[in-house]
């Protein structure tokens, strides 16, 4: 429920590229799936980063890659922590 709710609030202050309700809300479905998969802390960060990039594009809603960018490095760091915490 965090993921929709964050994702909702990010579509309200992005912009889209003529999309109409039903693709935006598939979009936010497919996010969710996506973003289920690693750490809701990681996940969430990365939605409400986006928009306070300083980048012109910051003002649009992100492609998969451009919010991935946000969290990935972090991610990889993080499984490495936790490998070396368990002795691997």
């Amino acid at each position: 429920m965090e993921l929709l709710k964050e994702l909702t609030e990010l579509s309200v202050i992005t912009k889209q590229k003529n999309r109409d309700d039903v693709e935006i809300k598939l979009q936010i479905q497919v996010y969710i799936k996506k973003l289920s998969t690693i750490p809701a802390d990681m996940a969430i960060h990365a939605i409400r980063s986006w928009p306070e990039q300083n980048t012109p594009d910051a003002k649009w809603w992100p492609s998969w890659s451009e919010l991935k960018a946000l969290f990935s490095d972090a991610l990889e760091d993080r499984k490495l922590m936790i490998k070396a915490c368990e002795g691997e």
